[in-house]
């Protein structure tokens, strides 16, 4: 028996309702009017034989059933029907449909039972399995068959990520307009979210839409698959809230679905990992605790840089929230694994050097061990950070016109349109200029010359390409400028000793650079720490070991080594010996860009760096900038 989407939707309604329903309601639920539900009524119960929707005057309809087996019955067709119908697309239905079996783990998948219940032929049913197997490659997976019997077989991580991609949202299924739902093979994923409801407001705790769905989503794999990925076994049960309310979530289930205990731990690293964005609604006065640690932070990260991040609220409340899932995390022994832990820390030094800030700061305020994993992921925040502050650290321009104000309105409008970045430009008639308001401007544009004026810029009428380029190298000189006072041939080091480590190392060149003057005695316990904390190793047999610290000296010791040095993992030929001042951290940024053109620019030529000289390197130094340095 099958049913219009407006019958299962008067069903569904009328089957959850705990009294009577009325026309009205129903056909608000429906989008119908009162006449379009009654007809609906009559011919459903014309048609059906296991159950009746029977009317009471001034009550309203209620639906009825023979058994519980026929009410049960019903509930399958429903289900069922919901399972095929997606926008129309019955083929995608049934690819759903024969992916959601297949991913059921020990269970087996027969042709016959398909081509039986998606009334396909054989043919289609090996085609449909055909787009499965391509689809499957992506993941690494593949369709095994034993007997007629079908299965997927693999790595159990990348069947998880396949499965959360078979997942399907269908608000035609919803209860509620605008809620979605799943469209997951024999799984009542409304069942499930309701669990999950009830067992949180057991517990007074708010949970998130994103964060229900998400879990859902979690526990139909846990069904699906009963394989479970417990980060840590010896989690803590007495007393612990999360395993509370994962308990009662699982008991829920129960009725419906089997699940195991270390099925419930699962549940329970759910609510842990997550605890940020759970508990903040609710919790204010533990929120406005680890607001304080993220303000430290910033103040620690402003004090020891350049660097102000203390007006970001986005950064703030992110971290905040970042923060209470953290730590409890770490509290209870789980450590997320992330495959771009080392790309991350390649190419974002600078926001990993201020996620190493930050890990001080928050072992000290919790007393714990902050792993690297989780550096990684404060790292990420710094990142978002950076390129916010990047984007609104704005250029301030004078344009000085001798034409009028019409051509510096004109002008401005070139220079925006040619850089698109926040600027802020001011212009100025020559008769309003004058010398004494060049001092507030990074720079002031002019088509006169302006002898007097030393950051003055002479560009042509109508700002031709020549003017771009004459702006252009201006700045990239000004940039290569900063950045070559890092340098200096005395630092340019040929090295023909064999050290066993890094710490080694950082200890030999640590304690030639306190004889230079260059760092202080207790700099090196921080280049070690940092090392500690995460290696310094960027790829291409290079690393950057590097402090930022508030004052001193800033300089970049280039090592060319004869021998490797075994660095953690890996083995290491050049080294990038740094120390970078509060007043020169957002050169650093810069520099570190440069090294990694460097390397990539290098690896081609000379991968072992055997013919690198200074000179060599300075030529490519500049050369690394004027492929990514512009004008703002």
């Amino acid at each position: 028996m099958t049913y219009s989407k407006r019958q299962q939707i008067i069903l569904k309604t009328l089957m959850h309702a705990t009294g009577y329903m009325t026309a009205l309601t129903l056909a608000n639920v429906c989008s119908s009017s009162e006449k379009t539900v009654r007809n609906e009524i009559l011919e459903m119960n014309s048609t059906s034989n296991i159950f009746n929707i029977k009317s009471k005057k001034g009550y309203g309809y209620h639906i009825c059933f023979n058994s519980k087996e026929d009410h049960a019955l019903l509930e399958e067709q429903l289900l069922n029907m919901s399972k095929f119908k997606k926008m129309n697309d019955i083929s995608n239905s049934i690819l759903d449909f024969i992916a959601s079996k297949l991913l059921k783990k020990d269970s087996h998948f027969y042709e016959a039972e398909c081509i039986k219940k998606c009334y396909i032929s054989s043919a289609t049913f090996h085609k449909y399995i055909g787009k499965i197997k391509n689809e499957l490659e992506l993941y690494n997976l593949s369709i095994s068959k034993l007997t007629n019997s079908y299965h997927i077989t693999g790595d159990e991580k990348y069947i998880r990520n396949f499965i959360i991609t078979r997942i399907k949202f269908n608000s035609a299924t919803s209860t509620n307009e605008g809620e979605e739902s799943f469209l997951i093979d024999s799984i009542d994923t409304d069942f499930i979210r309701d669990c999950i409801s009830l067992s949180c407001k057991e517990y007074d705790l708010y949970i998130t839409k994103d964060i229900l769905n998400n879990l859902c989503i979690h526990i139909c794999i846990l069904i699906m698959r009963h394989t479970v990925d417990v980060l840590h076994p010896t989690l803590i049960k007495e007393d612990n809230p999360n395993y509370d309310l994962a308990l009662s979530i699982y008991r829920k289930i129960l009725k419906k679905y089997k699940l195991d205990e270390n099925e419930v731990i699962e549940i329970m690293q759910y609510f842990i990992c997550n605890a940020g964005s759970l508990e903040i609604k609710t919790d204010y006065e533990k929120y406005w605790e680890y607001e304080i640690t993220t303000n430290e932070i910033l103040n620690d990260i402003a004090l020891n840089t350049d660097i102000d991040l203390r007006n970001d609220s986005t950064l703030i409340q992110a971290l905040t929230m970042h923060l209470i899932s953290m730590v409890n995390r770490i509290l209870c022994g789980i450590e997320i694994k992330y495959e771009f832990d080392e790309e991350l820390k390649k190419n974002y030094i600078l926001a990993y050097s201020l996620a190493y800030i930050a890990k001080l700061r928050i072992e000290n305020k919790f007393n714990i061990f902050v792993p690297t994993s989780e550096i990684t992921l404060l790292a990420i925040h710094f990142c978002g950070s950076l390129q916010r502050i990047q984007k609104k650290s704005q250029l301030d321009l004078l344009i000085v016109s001798q034409v009028g104000i019409s051509y510096a309105n004109l002008l401005k409008e070139k220079i925006i349109s040619t850089y698109k970045t926040e600027i802020d430009i001011d212009i100025l008639s020559l008769y309003s200029f004058r010398t004494e308001l060049a001092n507030k401007y990074d720079y002031v544009i002019c088509n006169i010359p302006l002898p007097s004026i030393k950051n003055s810029i002479l560009i042509e009428n109508f700002f031709t390409a020549e003017s771009i380029k004459k702006i252009d190298d201006l700045l990239s000189e000004k940039q290569n400028q900063r950045i070559k006072k890092f340098f200096s041939r005395e630092l340019f080091i040929y090295d023909q000793n064999c050290y066993k480590s890094e710490n080694e190392f950082i200890q030999y060149y640590g304690n030639e650079f306190v004889k230079l003057g260059l760092l202080h005695t207790d700099d090196l316990d921080q280049f070690h720490m940092r090392e500690l904390s995460s290696s310094t190793y960027i790829g291409r047999s290079a690393a950057i070991p590097h402090i930022l610290k508030p004052s001193g000296k800033s300089f970049c010791a280039i090592i060319l080594l004869k021998h490797d040095v075994p660095w953690q993992n890996q083995n290491v030929r050049l080294v990038f010996f740094t120390c970078c001042t509060k007043k020169n951290v957002q050169i650093f940024s810069s520099l570190c860009k440069n090294i990694q053109f460097f390397l990539r620019k290098n690896e081609e030529i000379d991968p072992r760096y055997n013919n690198l000289t200074y000179e060599i390197w300075q030529e490519q130094l500049m050369h690394a900038s004027s492929n990514y340095t512009t004008l703002f």
